[in-house]
């Protein structure tokens, strides 16, 4: 049978346990019908009398802080957990009489022992500030609709309805997570007060939880119901956030689940694959890799796509931190190239660690340092896109890069890192929008090798179409190129 809200207070004596003059007296709660109810965790404040005093008062809640003593060793108040206090007492002499008195807001009282006439109605009506408190004990989460989402069924209301009901604290939190805790990507969550409206945005599986602190650090009551959602398309993870190693979509060797998303695996080359990574049209190439290890060096590797199949290494590197027992500690590294559009990104590594994932630095494409070989459109007479950049570009070639937001503080110089054959070649910038094109013109002077020139020009803002157009007779090979402003120049890196 399901009790109800607490509303006696039970002291039952452990006889069993007593050891010469020590007493242990359990404290716990029933309903108006005399059931237990295992959740409670109402405030109680417990008063000694007679020939004995309070050494302690304890929930066993290992979460808990507060101090178990009794600063006069008579009174002293604490949470139940799970409905349970232990006050620990202990007589002056064997034979000393002694009363235990608990009280809490709304519950009936409790004695143990003998009281003096009074005793009982003069206490229970002093009730301490902390012993007014009544903490949630349980959230019940009501779903009226079905819980098998998709594009016909794609939005659910959700309530929360929190007991007891005269609860001192009703924050809620409410978040969709996956099995392993972290956040889930397959729906939304909008909050109304104890409601909640869950829309569906892709496929899978997931928790709905709700959480109340009752005034702690952290959530102490956890609510849940379980949802699945088809027919809505694959999840796009997002790089410029953690993406939690636990996420992964396939692996050479399963790896166990550890910490705060993480996997475990042991020595041995083992991958684990992050398919449909969207980094979007701005890009990036800086990585950071949260490890926990207590080898201080280890190798990783960085792979598009598979490693095993058909994969391409865009990094290899060694992660150094000191171990620091279950803490993940960070490595950022920057790829020699510049990452746009979906990808499927691949973490390796040969030896044992605790993985917790990885994230991307977010920064404007505009400003970044850019491949020549990234442009999404080159044509022309003349050229070869390579590894290392574009070369032999000769007669009207045209290299475009699109979405190039140069905000309203702009652009007023551009480092270039190429090489010509001639004298020098003209190269000719343009800037384009729905308004119209501006061009400006640098002139390129014969180098050996590659070297880096930065030229400045007049400041152009906004979002742009950025056109390289080499003229006829050149004779250039185009490593990369990088926009910025005089005044703060930064080295391209």
């Amino acid at each position: 049978r399901t009790p109800g809200d607490p509303a006696l207070i039970v002291l039952t004596r452990e006889r069993d346990c007593d050891t010469g003059n020590m007493c242990f007296i359990d404290i716990s709660t029933t309903d108006a019908d005399g059931i237990p109810v295992p959740n409670a965790r109402s405030c109680v404040t417990v008063r000694v009398t007679g020939d004995a005093e309070l050494c302690g008062l304890d929930n066993g809640d290992s979460t808990d802080y507060d101090r178990y003593q009794s600063a006069d060793g008579r009174t002293h108040t604490r949470r139940l957990f799970s409905s349970r206090l232990l006050a620990v007492v202990r007589k002056r002499s064997p034979d000393a009489a002694f009363s235990v008195i608990a009280v809490s807001r709304d519950l009936q009282p409790a004695v143990f022992g003998e009281p003096s006439a009074g005793m009982l109605p003069a206490y229970s009506g002093i009730v301490p500030a902390y012993c007014g408190i009544v903490p949630v004990r349980k959230i019940e989460l009501v779903c009226t609709d079905s819980e098998n989402m998709d594009k016909e069924h794609c939005s659910v209301t959700v309530t929360a309805r929190i007991r007891p009901a005269n609860a001192t604290f009703t924050q809620l939190e409410w978040k969709a997570v996956r099995l392993e805790g972290i956040r889930s990507d397959c729906a939304e969550v909008a909050v109304h007060g104890n409601e909640a409206v869950v829309t569906a945005v892709a496929d899978g599986g997931f928790r709905l939880r709700c959480t109340c602190s009752n005034g702690r650090p952290g959530p102490e009551i956890i609510s849940e119901l379980e949802f699945s959602v088809s027919g809505m398309g694959t999840v796009t993870l997002n790089p410029y956030r953690l993406v939690e190693a636990c996420r992964y979509d396939s692996c050479l060797i399963k790896p166990a689940l550890s910490f705060q998303g993480g996997v475990y695996t042991l020595d041995g080359r083992n991958w684990f694959l992050f398919n449909n990574v969207d980094f979007g049209t701005d890009g990036a190439d800086t990585v950071t890799v949260p490890v926990f290890s207590f080898d201080t060096e280890l190798p990783l590797e960085l792979w598009d796509g598979r490693p095993d199949g058909g994969g391409r290494k865009l990094l290899s590197c060694t992660y150094t931190a000191p171990g620091i027992y279950n803490a993940y500690s960070d490595n950022t590294f920057v790829l020699p190239e510049r990452l746009f559009g979906v990808h499927s990104i691949a973490v390796a590594t040969k030896t044992r660690l605790s993985l917790q994932g990885f994230r991307f630095e977010k920064s404007a494409k505009a400003f970044a340092k850019l491949l020549a070989g990234s442009s999404g459109s080159i044509t022309g007479d003349a050229f070869t896109r390579t590894p290392e950049g574009v070369t032999g570009i000769g007669n009207n070639v045209s290299l475009v890069f699109d979405y190039m937001d140069f905000g309203t503080a702009g652009t007023d110089c551009l480092t270039i890192c190429g090489r010509t054959h001639n004298e020098n070649d003209t190269i000719t910038v343009r800037f384009a929008d729905e308004a119209g094109t501006e061009t400006r013109a640098v002139e390129f002077p014969f180098s050996g090798g590659y070297e880096e020139k930065t030229f400045p020009f007049d400041a152009v803002c906004g979002m742009r179409t950025v056109t390289f157009v080499f003229l006829p007779g050149s004779s250039f090979d185009f490593k990369w190129f990088r926009f910025g402003k005089v005044a703060s120049q930064v080295p391209a890196r």
